[in-house]
């Protein structure tokens, strides 16, 4: 929100989507539009919080409807980690789930020539050499999606 924010004091986009995809169901950027209405019609946020695996990736899928009528001149797209399975938070997709997520996000970013800007989010996993490998390994997933997708390439096991 701070970016979406700085963004419109530049003159740099007048509107923004957050696709927040983190466990937090979008507290943060929530208050920010609360204590700053002005900046709630410039600002379309959508919410992928902690919900059933079904429901969650459906509206991953009706995301680009969304999109699309909002028009936004940029997705600032929270790719949270917290909401896999195995995170203490309660997450609920699996490392299959989460990589299928950020793939059809990029998608729909690209194919609605919609510029995207991503950050790693989340994620209180422990264990492996560096303490938070699981962590890594979902941020790494988010990074392979982008590429594959934005460099037109083929995954083997698509």
């Amino acid at each position: 929100m701070v970016a979406a924010a700085a963004l419109f004091a530049e003159g740099r986009a007048e509107r923004i989507a957050i696709v927040d995809c983190d466990a937090h169901v979008g507290d943060g950027t929530e208050d920010i539009l609360r204590r700053m209405p002005g900046l709630a019609p410039e600002v379309h946020h959508a919410i992928f919080g902690n919900v059933r695996q079904g429901s969650y990736l459906a509206g991953i899928e009706r995301l680009g409807d969304r999109l699309a009528k909002f028009q936004p001149d940029l997705i600032l797209y929270q790719a949270g980690a917290d909401p896999h399975v195995d995170d203490p938070l309660g997450g609920v997709l699996t490392s299959a789930q989460l990589r299928q997520r950020d793939l059809r996000v990029f998608q729909i970013a690209k194919g609605l020539g919609i510029p995207l800007a991503w950050d790693l989010a989340g994620g209180y996993q422990r264990g492996g050499r560096t303490g938070i490998d699981p962590v890594i390994a979902i941020h790494l997933a988010t990074f392979e999606e982008a590429v594959r997708v934005y460099l037109d390439i083929e995954d083997e096991e698509a």
